[in-house]
């Protein structure tokens, strides 16, 4: 586990946890990779990986109408191809790496499996002719397509 430093920030009144060091990530070749896996998040979901030295120092975090992905129409709830190719279609954007977030792992490994086991994401126009990559964030139930 690597040691990290994060923040609490309340907005609306609201308090979620942020950790803009880990949604920052250098890659491997040297790259350089905008994530959102921890940008107003709750402490449930902080917790899956990271450790807290002092926890009742900080407000427990439990909003998410301001995660990154639920407010920017990122979020599914459950997985569907019909669903996921909505969002794609209205949230994509032109040469970005497309991101979502599922509401749960269940979800997540079924949308995985769909799209790229069973290669369902080659049936989305925009995808039929190109080189795909993909990661996933299983702490935080999130999908990253690339292509090129």
């Amino acid at each position: 586990m690597r040691g990290s430093s994060w923040n609490v920030l309340r907005i609306d009144s609201e308090y979620y946890q942020v950790d803009v060091t880990w949604d920052d990530p250098m890659m491997a070749d040297g790259s350089d990779s905008k994530r959102y896996d921890y940008f107003c998040v709750t402490t449930e979901e902080i917790k899956r990986d990271h450790i807290f030295d002092d926890e009742d120092k900080f407000p427990i975090c439990t909003a998410n109408k301001d995660n990154y992905f639920v407010h920017e129409g990122l979020y599914i709830e459950k997985y569907s191809f019909d669903e996921f190719s909505k969002v794609f279609s209205e949230k994509r954007i032109e040469g970005e790496m497309f991101a979502v977030r599922f509401s749960s792992k269940d979800e997540l490994d079924s949308a995985v499996s769909d799209l790229f086991d069973e290669n369902a994401i080659f049936d989305i126009s925009y995808y039929s002719d190109k080189t795909i990559e993909y990661s996933v964030g299983e702490e935080v139930n999130s999908l990253y397509i690339f292509a090129d």
